[in-house]
């Protein structure tokens, strides 16, 4: 602000931080490098975080959150009118048979327009006939040999039985190992593989996502009451009821982006000292010629924010890229451009706070003191100790040495600066050079044995 009874210097102040930034490149690119990893890292660690929540609940919403089995149709179509239900899909699934040492499952699961996600095709058409099906497009490397549209594959069914079936469409799973080829509604009601084996009923829950785990539980088994189902008829799907009640994992990002504003703000502190260090005559000049301690503070200021300038903007958008090439799914513009906000924010006041020092330091120069500075001149360093102690031996660790107690502030900064690397790269260098894969793997339940055994609560088998 500027008073009535005040000259307006604020274009002066302004150039000379320009220049002061312009003048010195190294200065200049040190301070705009930190500035930058800083904002990227804490961008991309915020992003990824974000992102990893959205890309799995986008998973959610297109799966079932819990499944009733042993089902008959007629009890699927009775639960189909309940009011509590968002969606409903009946499931039959076989055991698994080999063919040419090639594992395959035969899948009833109808597709429609309903909220929980069943096979896609990526060509053909859903089966309808009783030996029509849906079989995935990678078995074909498996077979070795071309399968079309209307060919007819031959698959065992029940002991030395086998059975043709017509191709009508085509998948692409992700590779699990197992083939799966999909069945028409007469098969599963018909076909050997499936005739004997029960519905399960993949159902959605009205209003789930804002219920707690223990009211979203309550709900599914007073519907099962309602029908007269047992709850050793019910599977719930444990990712969905995780989601109910893991927290939102930002703690860690707050914890890892304080550390990393602590850090970065240390290494900006550090430059910025040096440089006052360095332009103590320039200060006492600018002082001799009328500039006020206030003008020295708002230079010092300007420049913390031109570094801003060309370091914020090169962070954030490290900081998007880095976090969409990890999680391309869950980014989306609004996280990023709220982020994006934050961090700019966030990067202002670090700065500001690191230079807040050295621009108080610099406006408490008085023209005298600048002209006792010694600075880095060598030659006025060897006058100076020879006046001192004329016996020294000069060298250049004598030189730094003396260098060190004479600016002992500097010095710590220094070493503060280097060490806060150094423990970076050791703990990251030891992290990867220690870490075993066998010992990781024998975490946890495989401590002591070979296999740990328990229910998967996605699935009926």
């Amino acid at each position: 602000m500027t008073w009535p009874f005040e000259n307006d210097t604020s274009v002066i102040v302004k150039k000379l931080a320009k220049r002061n930034v312009s003048s010195n490149r190294i200065f200049c690119f040190f301070n705009v490098l930190t500035i930058a990893l800083a904002i990227s890292l804490i961008v991309g660690i915020s992003l990824f975080q974000q992102g990893s929540k959205i890309s799995e609940q986008k998973i959610l919403n297109q799966m079932q959150q819990a499944t009733i089995g042993g089902l008959t149709a007629e009890q699927i179509e009775v639960l189909k009118k309940e009011p509590d239900l968002e969606d409903i899909v009946p499931y039959k699934h076989s055991d698994s048979f080999l063919m040419d040492g090639i594992k395959f499952e035969a899948v009833y699961m109808p597709t429609g327009f309903g909220i929980i996600k069943s096979y896609e095709l990526v060509s053909g058409t859903c089966p309808e006939q009783y030996n029509e099906i849906v079989i995935d497009k990678n078995v074909q490397l498996e077979l070795g040999y071309q399968l079309n549209i209307g060919d007819t594959i031959t698959l065992p069914t029940a002991g030395s039985k086998t059975e043709d079936f017509i191709i009508t469409g085509f998948t692409d799973n992700v590779e699990t190992g197992t083939f799966y080829f999909y069945v028409s509604p007469a098969y599963a009601e018909q076909g050997v593989l499936l005739s004997d084996i029960p519905y399960s009923a993949l159902i959605r829950v009205n209003g789930a996502t804002e219920m707690g785990l223990i009211d979203f539980e309550n709900t599914v088994y007073r519907l099962a009451l309602s029908q007269d189902i047992s709850r050793n008829q019910l599977y719930f799907n444990s990712k969905f009821c995780s989601s109910l009640i893991s927290g939102s994992g930002m703690g860690g990002v707050l914890l890892a982006t304080l550390f990393i504003a602590f850090s970065s703000g240390i290494v900006i502190y550090s430059v910025f000292y040096l440089s006052v260090s360095n332009q103590v005559s320039q200060i006492g000049q600018l002082k001799t010629i009328g500039m006020t301690e206030k003008q020295i503070k708002r230079m010092i200021r300007k420049e913390g924010y031109r570094f801003c300038l060309f370091g914020i903007p090169a962070g954030i958008t490290v900081g998007i890229i880095f976090a969409y090439l990890l999680e391309p799914n869950g980014i989306t513009i609004i996280n990023a451009i709220a982020t994006s906000i934050l961090a700019i924010i966030l990067g202002i006041i670090i700065v500001q706070i690191s230079v807040y020092k050295p621009a108080q330091i610099a406006s408490n120069i008085s023209p005298i003191e600048a002209t006792k500075y010694v600075g880095n001149d060598p030659e006025l360093k060897e006058s100076r100790v020879q006046n001192r102690k004329n016996h020294i031996r000069l060298s250049p660790y004598s030189l730094a040495v003396l260098s060190e107690k004479q600016n002992r502030k500097k010095h710590n900064l220094t070493i503060a600066s280097l060490a806060i690397g150094g423990i970076l790269f050791m703990v990251g260098a030891t992290f990867i050079s220690s870490w075993n894969p066998d010992s990781f793997a024998r975490m946890g339940n495989l401590e002591d044995g070979e296999y740990y055994i328990t229910i998967n609560h996605n699935t009926l088998v």
